[in-house]
């Protein structure tokens, strides 16, 4: 049985734009077809292959031939440059969000990790970007995640090291009194990233045994703003000591507690794939990360 490559097509557009008729644009067919070249490949195998309601996501099934698509696609773009030196291949990647904006963005001059590729980055949690890389959406990921998928590599970058920190006034404020640092942590303003940020909860578990409730708290979903506000001293916050050195020599933000330093392990997991410049970009993340992290 041959694969219904216009049917797999059909099925990553659709995923990929969420849309049916912004997929039928981009394949340049009509909404209906691409309906049809779906139903077609999901009569093949037997059952679904995309979940019908938004956000359209691909079965457990389909993600697998997704996968296999994606990958045939990058041996495809490898191949065709190697012979034709057409264009850079595309490569997508899902990486957490303190990732890209320290030792990743810091490596792509220095490794010239853009010579050979245009990249697309997809960031989210440490603990969730596995799953896009689980689900063939990207071609390699950096996540806290330490068991290699099916077919895949996973190697140990390094540790990132998260430094509980806040500005001196702050910390004056809210600390140098008879309270115990536990309580103090509860009652104090604290630094969140989103609702999807488990890393406050997994650090009171690492460090309390237990999940300590937060009595005050902002939310603030980008990095840079994250660490003004402790600069501004209006909470604290859990930091990437990579981004913090200058600012910790200066004075501007300190150590709430020098004892609760946390290493997080971070791995690259990234597909088995014999295209030489795959493997050539998958050695200089790994050589990038390994210069910062530790």
């Amino acid at each position: 049985m041959r694969l219904d490559q216009r049917g797999l097509q059909a099925l990553d557009a659709v995923i990929q734009t969420q849309s049916f008729a912004a997929a039928a644009k981009q394949l340049f067919i009509t909404q209906p077809a691409v309906t049809q070249r779906i139903k077609q490949l999901e009569n093949q195998f037997g059952q679904p292959l995309l979940i019908r309601s938004l956000p359209y996501q691909a079965t457990p099934l389909g993600e697998k031939l997704l996968s296999l698509l994606r990958r045939t696609r990058l041996l495809e773009e490898h191949l065709l440059q190697e012979i034709h030196h057409e264009s850079p291949a595309r490569l997508s990647l899902a990486l957490n969000r303190d990732s890209l904006e320290t030792w990743f963005t810091r490596s792509l001059s220095t490794l010239g990790l853009l010579e050979k590729f245009n990249i697309d980055i997809i960031t989210d949690d440490q603990e969730v970007t596995i799953d896009y890389f689980r689900k063939g959406l990207v071609s390699a990921c950096v996540t806290s995640y330490d068991r290699a998928l099916p077919g895949c590599e996973c190697s140990l970058l390094g540790q990132m090291t998260y430094l509980l920190v806040a500005a001196p006034e702050f910390v004056n404020r809210h600390f140098t009194n008879k309270r115990t640092l536990e309580d103090n942590l509860t009652h104090a303003p604290a630094i969140i990233f989103d609702n999807r940020d488990r890393l406050p909860e997994h650090f009171f578990n690492y460090f309390f045994k237990r999940r300590l409730p937060l009595s005050r708290y902002h939310m603030v979903p980008s990095v840079q703003a994250y660490k003004e506000f402790a600069l501004q001293g209006y909470g604290y916050g859990w930091i990437p000591a990579l981004d913090v050195t200058e600012e910790l020599e200066q004075g501007l933000l300190q150590e709430i507690s020098s004892a609760m330093r946390w290493p997080i392990p971070l791995y690259w997991h990234y597909w088995q794939l014999p295209a030489k410049q795959y493997q050539q970009f998958i050695k200089k993340v790994e050589q990038g990360a390994r210069q910062f992290l530790i």
